[in-house]
């Protein structure tokens, strides 16, 4: 009767164990099942335009807004300008950023580089790679302008001595 009553307790406690295992298992398994649905969470969702999620309240003094994304994937790259003709193309530095980001200008194109910073941002344009180097004066705040006649064909990346972050592409062709 002794070791009857010791193999009871084994078998209960085998059993207690194997409930445990298997409630454990069951847990885990929609668990992870219930984080990949679409019901609602005391998580932020999405927002924005894209589906991004919406970036901090206040940026740091300098850095720029974070840009558009979609949840996952970095934003999509921006529309390529075409110019065509000889006049005179404005590439704009506007607090920090460049606006017409990617640019396809013919050989002979005169660019000017507007300065416009109502955060009181001073800017100074270079491309250091061949073709097509230059560098701005030093210290242009806003309002201010320089200008550039590209001569050679080739890809110009724009930027910015102060501000590392920022970043342009001019594609000259022949």
């Amino acid at each position: 009767m002794v070791a009857a009553l010791g193999m009871e307790r084994v078998f209960l406690m085998e059993i207690t164990m194997r409930m445990w295992k298997w409630m454990l298992s069951f847990a885990l398994v929609f668990g992870v099942a219930a984080c990949g649905s679409s019901g609602p969470t005391s998580q932020p969702q999405p927002t924005g335009p894209l589906g991004g999620y919406p970036g901090p309240a206040a940026t740091q003094a300098g850095y720029p807004p974070p840009g558009p994304t979609t949840q996952g994937y970095p934003a999509p790259s921006p529309p390529v300008t075409i110019v065509t003709g000889s006049a005179p193309v404005v590439v704009t530095y506007k607090d920090f950023d460049i606006v017409l980001s990617q640019l396809t200008v013919p050989v002979g194109t005169l660019v000017v580089f507007r300065i416009e910073s109502a955060s009181g941002a001073r800017h100074q344009p270079y491309n250091s790679e061949a073709p097509n180097i230059f560098d701005a004066p030093d210290d242009l705040g806003n309002g201010t302008s320089w200008s550039v006649t590209f001569t050679e064909p080739g890809t110009v990346t724009l930027r910015c001595r102060y501000h590392d972050q920022m970043s342009a592409t001019i594609t000259v062709t022949p």
